[in-house]
């Protein structure tokens, strides 16, 4: 079985060699890969009373070998998040998220 990780979307091209090392015979296959866009994996539920300030942490991991930024934004006024934070090669952080809802919803 050969896997295969994007940690993009997007069409990629390989050749896979498999070779007998006593004979020196060998077989290759010619692969196109097409990686599609990566669906919801969770939906964080948040709670909190009126006008009170309510935490919840995003874990994140950075399995690359060079040092990853990740971007956030917000819609909405009563949500908090800082606009970046950066993850060295292998790390593994946490991306605060607040939330004070001032309205009944």
């Amino acid at each position: 079985m050969l896997s295969f990780y994007a940690f993009k979307e997007g069409a990629t091209s390989a050749e896979v060699y498999f070779t007998n090392e006593k004979t020196g015979e060998f077989i290759f296959y010619k692969l196109q890969l097409k990686a599609d866009a990566a669906g919801v994996l969770e939906t964080i539920d948040i709670q909190a009373p009126l006008r009170q300030l309510s935490h919840r942490p995003l874990p994140l991991s950075n399995p690359l070998d060079v040092p990853v930024t990740f971007s956030a934004t917000v819609n909405n006024a009563e949500v908090v998040v800082p606009s970046s934070l950066t993850i060295e090669p292998g790390g593994k952080s946490e991306l605060p998220i607040e939330w004070r809802p001032l309205l009944p919803r």
